[in-house]
C-alpha cells in the first residue's frame, strides 16, 4: 500500500554561488498544484503517502487500523458501487478529479478519513470471501493492536428457538409456514430491509 513512503526531510543544498537551483516543474506550477487550486480542492493520493502525516493518520486512524484497512480494500475493490473504470481524455486537474477519492483524495483529508466515508456494511463484510476478518486480524497482531468484530445483524441458524414468545424473524416465519397458516402475515410496510447473518459464518 505504501509505494511511495516519506523519504524524510531533504539536505541542504550546498555549492550555489556556482551552480544556483534550477527550476523546476513545481517552480512553474504543475498539475498538483492545480490539484489544489479546484474549487473542491484535490490531492494526488501518491503525494499523499509521502508526507510525514500519512504514516500517523493511517497506523492510528479513528476507526482502528483494522476498520480503516477493511475500508480501504473495499474502496478499491470491484465490490465498491463506484468502481466503473473510463478513460481520460487528458492530463489535467479537472480530469484527474474525476476519479475516486482513493486516487485524487479531498485535500483537506488523509486517507483514513477517505475510506470512513465508503465504509461496507455488515452484511457486505460478512459476505466477503476474499477478505474475511481473520486475515485482517494479520495486520492488528502485527502493530500490537486489540481489535473486537461487532455485527448489528440477525443471526439465524442451528440452535435457533422456535417458540413463539422467544422466536427471531427467521425461525418465527418458519414456523409459520410449516403450521401452514392461512394467511402468512408479515409485519411492516414490505418495504423494509433487514440484516441475516447465518450464525457460522458470524
Amino acid at each position: 500500500m505504501m509505494s511511495a513512503p516519506f523519504g524524510g526531510t531533504r539536505t541542504l543544498p550546498f555549492d550555489t554561488v556556482n551552480d544556483p537551483p534550477r527550476t523546476t516543474a513545481r517552480n512553474r506550477g504543475s498539475i498538483y498544484d492545480d490539484l489544489a487550486a479546484l474549487p473542491r480542492p484535490r490531492k494526488h493520493y501518491q503525494r499523499y503517502y509521502t508526507t510525514q502525516d500519512a504514516n500517523e493518520n493511517m497506523w492510528h486512524a479513528d476507526q482502528g487500523v483494522h476498520d480503516f484497512l477493511r475500508g480501504y480494500y473495499h474502496f478499491k475493490s470491484a465490490d465498491w458501487k463506484g468502481n466503473k473504470p473510463y478513460r481520460l481524455v487528458a492530463r489535467t486537474a479537472e480530469e484527474w478529479a474525476k476519479m475516486p477519492n482513493y486516487y485524487i483524495m479531498q485535500l483537506n483529508q488523509g486517507m483514513a478519513e477517505t475510506v470512513a466515508e465508503v465504509m461496507p456494511s455488515a452484511a457486505h463484510i460478512a459476505a466477503n470471501t476474499w477478505l474475511p476478518d481473520s486475515a485482517l486480524r494479520v495486520y492488528a497482531e502485527e502493530y500490537g493492536l486489540s481489535i473486537a468484530t461487532v455485527r448489528p445483524t440477525n443471526l439465524y441458524g442451528p440452535r435457533d428457538h422456535f417458540a413463539p414468545e422467544v422466536s427471531h424473524v427467521i425461525p418465527a416465519l418458519v414456523r409459520r409456514v410449516l403450521e401452514i397458516e392461512d394467511i402468512l402475515e408479515v409485519w411492516g410496510s414490505g418495504s423494509q430491509t433487514r440484516s441475516f447473518l447465518y450464525v457460522e459464518d458470524a
